[in-house]
């Protein structure tokens, strides 16, 4: 048998919960779901600046090929690829 999502004991009769026992539920909530530590993030890692220069070469290739700017686009993405060939 699986426990209610809610928990009425902390409910007062007319459905109305005072301040103080909200914020004593929620924390109880809380600790059981995440645990005493709470809901641990991580960071997400950024690209490099050359994986930044490369995936932009590709994303210019692409648009080129599919007809825009292709003269500009095909410039773009050579100037950064040769940029990127420098960074290591």
């Amino acid at each position: 048998m699986t426990t209610p999502s809610i928990d009425h004991s902390f409910l007062s009769p007319s459905g109305h919960i005072s301040k103080q026992a909200r914020a004593t539920y929620i924390k109880r909530l809380s600790i059981e779901l995440f645990g005493q530590d709470g809901l641990q993030s991580t960071k997400p890692t950024q690209p490099s600046e050359r994986e930044t220069l490369l995936r932009n070469a590709a994303m210019w290739r692409d648009l080129a090929s599919r007809g825009m700017s292709i003269r500009k686009f095909i410039k773009q993405a050579e100037a950064a690829e040769a940029k990127a060939s420098t960074i290591y």
